[in-house]
C-alpha cells in the first residue's frame, strides 16, 4: 500500500481509485476529495496510528470519518480538512485554532479532543475526537419534530453547562446551532455533546490579536447568529447565549425563531424584531410561559437584556424542572433534613452541595450531600448518586466514608447523610506541603491500595481515583489516614447490564488520571484504578502529574508516549519506588501490576529501603563532608563534595536509605518485585519481596580488606578529617551502654515495624 492508501497491482504503477457515488478520481487520496466517500477501506492516518473505516459526515470545511486507534483498539472520530481547503492558509489556521480551543475544554457535555496534527502522507491537518454514537439535534428535529418541554429542558441544561465550562475557560463557540449539538445514546437517556469549535475564539480580546476574521466580518450559521454578530461587532459570551436561545426555540417549537423567507430576510428580522410567539410558530403547542420567557430573554436584541452568563441561564433552567425551585443554596441554616439540622454549607462540586449538619437529638456532626438539580435531571444522575452510596456501604471500610441515611427532599431532590470528615483533600494537602517524603507516600498509597484490593475482589472498580477524591484526615499526625471519596462513576459487578450507567465507548474519568484505555471507553478493568493510583503516587512524590497541559494534550500524550520516569523529576527516591510507579503507569494494562495486592507488595519494598538500618560505622566520606562544611570555605567545600560524589558514582551499587544515583532503567527493573514484572508467557506470576542486593566485589585497585567508597573510604586526601587523638580513639572503642527497654518504647518500636496499624482505626458511628 502506498502512503496515499493506493494498492499496487502486478507491479504496475498505482491506480487512483474512483468514487462510486460521484465518479471523482481519488487521486492521491484514499477517499473522494469531493464527497468524502472512503475509497480504500482501512487506510491509515498519522503514520499508522489510526485506521479509517467509514465516512460519518461531511461539512463545507471538512470530512468526519469513523475509525480506531491502532494500538489501543478504541473507537475514534477523525476530522480531516477538505483537500480543496487544505491549501488555504486561512482554512488551515482556523482548523488548528478550533482544535486548540476545544483542547482546552474537559467536560462531559463537550466532545472530547484526543489528538490533532498534520498527516505527512495526505498533507492535511486532522483532529481526533471521541466517537459519539447518536445523531445531531438537527437530524433529530428533521426526523421527529419538536420535543416536549419536559424532555427538552434537561437537554438544554446540559448544553448550558457546556457553554458555562467553555466560557469559564475563556472560549467562545460562536456557532451554537442544532447541527453542532450531538445527542449521544445512553442506557439512561440522551446526553448532549457540544461539538465543532472551528469558529471558536478566545473570550479575552488580547488573546485574539491574530484573529482570523476581519473586523466587520460575519461568521456562523445565519439563522442562529446574534444581532451583534450579524453587524460584525465584537461579541462576548452573551452572543453564544443568543445562539442557545435560537437553538432552544427550534427544539421546542420545531421552527426558526424568525420566519423570513430568505436567509437575508431572517438576518434583517433579527436586527429589529423580537422572536415570534411559539404558539404562532407551532399552533397547538403547549409550552409554559416561564419556559418561553427564558427563551425570549436569550433572544433579546440588546445583550444587556439577556442572561448575563451561562451559569445564570443554567440556574434559571434548573428552576423549571417540575416547576420547582432548585439550587444547592436552598438549604439554609436551620432547615431540617430527616433527623439532621443544617448548620452551614461546606462546599459545592460538579454534582452536589455538601452541608455540615447536626443530629437533632444527639447534637453530633454529620455531612449532608444534596444532589444538584441539573445533575438529578441529567441521564443517570440519580442512579450514579445511589450507586456511590451502595458501593461505599458494601465496602464498609475505615478508608471509605460511612453513609448513615438516604432520602428525598420535598422538591424531589435526593440527599445522603454521611460521616463528617475533618481534613482536606490530598490535592490541597500537597498544595500546602509540597511533595511528600517516601514514607508518608507509601503509607497513604498502601491504605488506598488495600481498600481498592477489597473493592476489586467484590467487583467494584472506582474509575476516578485522583488527588481530589482522596481525603486526608489526621493530617498533622505522624501517620495520616486517607478516605476514598466519590464512587459515583464506579462500576459495580452484579448490577446487571440493564443497570449499567455508561454506554460502550463512553468516557468517564479525569484526563490527568485516566488510563490510556479509559480514554476510549474501556474502563471496566481494575487496571484503570492501578494506573490512576500510580498517577497519584507520582504526583505525591514529584509535586506534579506525569502528563501536563490542556486536557486534549494530556489524553494524546498518554496514549502515544510512555510516562516519564519518577527519577527524571526527583532523584532522592528509592529505585523500588521509581520501578513500582513506572510499572503502574505502563500504557499496556498487561504490563502493570496484576492486582492491588501486588501494589501493596511493591509498596512494602519502599519501606525496606527507607527503613534499612545504617551501617555500624558511618562512612568516613560522610564524616569528611560534614567536616568540610564546618571548616572549609564554601567554594572549597563544593569542590570537595563534587569530587567525593563523582567517586561514589562508580562504586558498587549497595542498598542505602536514600538513593541519589539516578539508576538506569535496568536498575529500576531489578528493584521491581516479581509481581510487577511483565510475564513472557501466560503462566501465573508469583508475588515476592525485593531480594537483598548481593554482595559486591571491591572496586579494581583496592587492597583486600580495604573498604570501598561505599563502605567508608575517606575519599580524596583534601576531603579527609584530621586523625582522631589516641584519647578519642580509646573512648570510641568502649562498648556503649544500651538503654533499658520499657513497655512504652517497645510499643513505639512495634508501631514503627507495623505501619499498617494506622489502617485499623475506625471513625465511630455517630449513632453508637
Amino acid at each position: 500500500m502506498t502512503p496515499g492508501g493506493h494498492t499496487l497491482v502486478h507491479g504496475q504503477a498505482p491506480r487512483a481509485p474512483v468514487c462510486p457515488v460521484c465518479g471523482t478520481s481519488g487521486g492521491r487520496f484514499p477517499f473522494c476529495p469531493a464527497d468524502g466517500q472512503v475509497l480504500v477501506p482501512g487506510f491509515e492516518l498519522a503514520n499508522g496510528r489510526y485506521r479509517i473505516d467509514e465516512l460519518v459526515g461531511a461539512g463545507a470545511q471538512s470530512f468526519v470519518f469513523g475509525g480506531r486507534h491502532q494500538a489501543l483498539d478504541g473507537p475514534v472520530a477523525v476530522k480531516l480538512l477538505r483537500p480543496a481547503r487544505g491549501g488555504r492558509s486561512g482554512s488551515r489556521s482556523r482548523f488548528l485554532r478550533g482544535a486548540r480551543s476545544a483542547a482546552r475544554l474537559s467536560h462531559p457535555n463537550v466532545v472530547r479532543i484526543l489528538d490533532y496534527g498534520d498527516d505527512p502522507a495526505l498533507g492535511l491537518p486532522f483532529l481526533v475526537t471521541e466517537r459519539v454514537w447518536g445523531e445531531s439535534l438537527a437530524s433529530r428535529l428533521l426526523n421527529q419534530g419538536p420535543m416536549p418541554w419536559q424532555v427538552a429542558i434537561p437537554l438544554l441544561m446540559q448544553l448550558a453547562a457546556a457553554l458555562e465550562h467553555a466560557h469559564q475557560s475563556q472560549v467562545l463557540h460562536r456557532d451554537v446551532s442544532p447541527g453542532n449539538v450531538l445527542l449521544a445514546d445512553g442506557t439512561q437517556g440522551l446526553q448532549v455533546k457540544l461539538s465543532d469549535f472551528g469558529l471558536a475564539r478566545s473570550a479575552t480580546p488580547a488573546a485574539d490579536a491574530a484573529a482570523l476574521t476581519a473586523p466587520g466580518a460575519t461568521v456562523g450559521t445565519p439563522a442562529y447568529l446574534s444581532p451583534e454578530a450579524i453587524r460584525g461587532e465584537p461579541v462576548d459570551a452573551r452572543s453564544d447565549l443568543y445562539s442557545f436561545g435560537a437553538t432552544a426555540y427550534e427544539l421546542l417549537a420545531g421552527s426558526l425563531s424568525h420566519a423570513g423567507e430568505t436567509p437575508v430576510a431572517v438576518l434583517a428580522e433579527k436586527l429589529s424584531e423580537a422572536p415570534r410567539p411559539m404558539a404562532q410558530a407551532s399552533p397547538g403547542l403547549e409550552v409554559p410561559e416561564a419556559v418561553e420567557s427564558i427563551v425570549a430573554r436569550c433572544l433579546s436584541i440588546d445583550p444587556a437584556l439577556r442572561p448575563q452568563s451561562a451559569a445564570e441561564l443554567r440556574t434559571e433552567l434548573a428552576r423549571l424542572i417540575d416547576g420547582r425551585a432548585g439550587g444547592g443554596e436552598s438549604l439554609v441554616a436551620g432547615t431540617t433534613v430527616g433527623r439532621y439540622r443544617i448548620a452551614e454549607p461546606l462546599g459545592t462540586g460538579g454534582a452536589a452541595t455538601v452541608f455540615r449538619a447536626e443530629h437533632t437529638v444527639l447534637g453530633i456532626n454529620a455531612a449532608v450531600k444534596l444532589l444538584r438539580p441539573e445533575v438529578a435531571a441529567a441521564p443517570g444522575g440519580v442512579e450514579r448518586f445511589v450507586q456511590e452510596i451502595r458501593a461505599a456501604a458494601e465496602l464498609d471500610s475505615a478508608h471509605v466514608p460511612r453513609y448513615f441515611d438516604f432520602g428525598y427532599l420535598d422538591d424531589g431532590r435526593p440527599y445522603a447523610v454521611l460521616e463528617f470528615l475533618r481534613g482536606e483533600t490530598l490535592a490541597g494537602f500537597l498544595e500546602r506541603r509540597g511533595p511528600l517524603d517516601v514514607e508518608t507516600t507509601a503509607t497513604l498509597l498502601e491504605q488506598v491500595a488495600r481498600t481498592m484490593a477489597v473493592a476489586h475482589r467484590r467487583g467494584i472498580v472506582h474509575r476516578d481515583l485522583k488527588l481530589e477524591n482522596l481525603f486526608v484526615v489526621d493530617a498533622g499526625a505522624p501517620a495520616p489516614r486517607v478516605k476514598i471519596l466519590d464512587f459515583g462513576i464506579a462500576r459495580v459487578a452484579g448490577a446487571g447490564e440493564g443497570a449499567r450507567l455508561t454506554s460502550h465507548g463512553e468516557f468517564l474519568g479525569t484526563p490527568g488520571y485516566c488510563a490510556p484505555e479509559q480514554v476510549y471507553g474501556d474502563a471496566d478493568d481494575p487496571a484503570v484504578d492501578i494506573y490512576a493510583l500510580g498517577v497519584c503516587g507520582f504526583a505525591m512524590l514529584a509535586g506534579r502529574l506525569p502528563f501536563e497541559g490542556p486536557p486534549a494534550q494530556m489524553l494524546a500524550d498518554k496514549t502515544h508516549d510512555a510516562a516519564p520516569g519518577l527519577d527524571e523529576v526527583r532523584r532522592d527516591v528509592p529505585n523500588a519506588a521509581t520501578a513500582l510507579i513506572g510499572a503502574m503507569l505502563e500504557r499496556d494494562p498487561g504490563r502493570r501490576p496484576p492486582t492491588m495486592e501486588a501494589v501493596v507488595e511493591g509498596l512494602a519494598s519502599w519501606r525496606t529501603v527507607v527503613r534499612s538500618p545504617p551501617t555500624p560505622s558511618p562512612p568516613a566520606s560522610t564524616r569528611s563532608r560534614r567536616w568540610i562544611w564546618g571548616t572549609l570555605p564554601l567554594a572549597a567545600a563544593a569542590v570537595a563534595l563534587f569530587v567525593a560524589r563523582g567517586a561514589q558514582s562508580g562504586a558498587a551499587d549497595a542498598p542505602r536509605a536514600i538513593d541519589t544515583s539516578g539508576a538506569p532503567n535496568e536498575a529500576r527493573t531489578r528493584a521491581l518485585p516479581a509481581a510487577m514484572m511483565p510475564a513472557a508467557t501466560e503462566t501465573p506470576r508469583s508475588v515476592s519481596p525485593v531480594p537483598a542486593s548481593p554482595p559486591q566485589a571491591p572496586p579494581a585497585g583496592s587492597a583486600p580488606g580495604q573498604p570501598s567508597l561505599e563502605d567508608g573510604d575517606d575519599g580524596p586526601p583534601e576531603a579527609k578529617a584530621p586523625e582522631a587523638s589516641p584519647k578519642r580513639r580509646k573512648r570510641a572503642a568502649r562498648p556503649r551502654r544500651r538503654a533499658k527497654a520499657t513497655p512504652s518504647t517497645r510499643a513505639a518500636g512495634a508501631a514503627e515495624r507495623e505501619p499498617g496499624l494506622a489502617d485499623d482505626v475506625v471513625i465511630a458511628d455517630p449513632f453508637e
